[in-house]
């Protein structure tokens, strides 16, 4: 049986309906354990939250004196958001839209070899990187700026070493002439062990 708000009417004895009532009260219970502790006799803990499910949602636009926390769909998986009371958006979650991400990796390189260090995503960010010969002090630091699609390498700290350190640069990667990756290149005359490192803040 299902939820009927009409029961009782005013004019209802309580023996007319149980079966109705019964189910009434058996709903209530079930939509409030769903995320919270229901207990059946008073208990301090009646009421406490076990866990927030919630469907998605898109709200658009100011609502005056209110913020609001909702979820809805983003790339393929369900985010968390915000949105004040000026209608401004901020998304919460994964992690990567709010904090500072690391990316690592290492290949052996033949002479002027290059490999993809870093598929750069959709979003904009500043990241800061560098590029080194394993067990060797030549390396060159850059700072990577990604905005509206286009991206751009920033050599501000050049090693030393042996003769040329490994750089880091952005490809056009067609078709999508705004989408770029990060590759990594061996400038040596030898094969060499490639390290790099890349601290990556989210800008949008």
């Amino acid at each position: 049986m299902t939820y009927d708000a009409s029961i009782p009417l005013a004019s209802d004895s309580p023996g007319l309906f149980p079966s109705q009532a019964q189910a009434n009260f058996g709903r209530l219970q079930a939509i409030i354990s769903a995320n919270h502790q229901f207990n059946l006799s008073a208990a301090a803990s009646d009421g406490y939250h076990n866990l927030i499910v919630m469907t998605q949602q898109a709200p658009t636009g100011p609502l005056a004196g209110v913020g609001r926390l909702y979820v809805k769909l983003i790339d393929g998986s369900v985010q968390l958001f915000y949105m004040d009371d000026l209608g401004n958006e901020q998304q919460i979650s994964p992690e990567i839209s709010i904090g500072p991400i690391k990316e690592t990796g290492t290949a052996l390189l033949n002479p002027g070899q290059q490999t993809l260090a870093f598929a750069t995503p959709t979003y904009d960010y500043v990241a800061y990187a560098t590029a080194y010969i394993n067990g060797f002090p030549s390396q060159n630091s850059y700072v990577l700026v990604r905005t509206g699609g286009l991206a751009s390498a920033f050599l501000f700290s050049p090693g030393g070493g042996i003769s040329l350190a490994p750089t880091l640069f952005y490809t056009t990667n067609p078709p999508d002439p705004n989408f770029t990756d990060l590759m990594v290149k061996n400038n040596e005359a030898v094969p060499l062990n490639i390290v790099w490192s890349l601290m990556i803040n989210r800008t949008t």
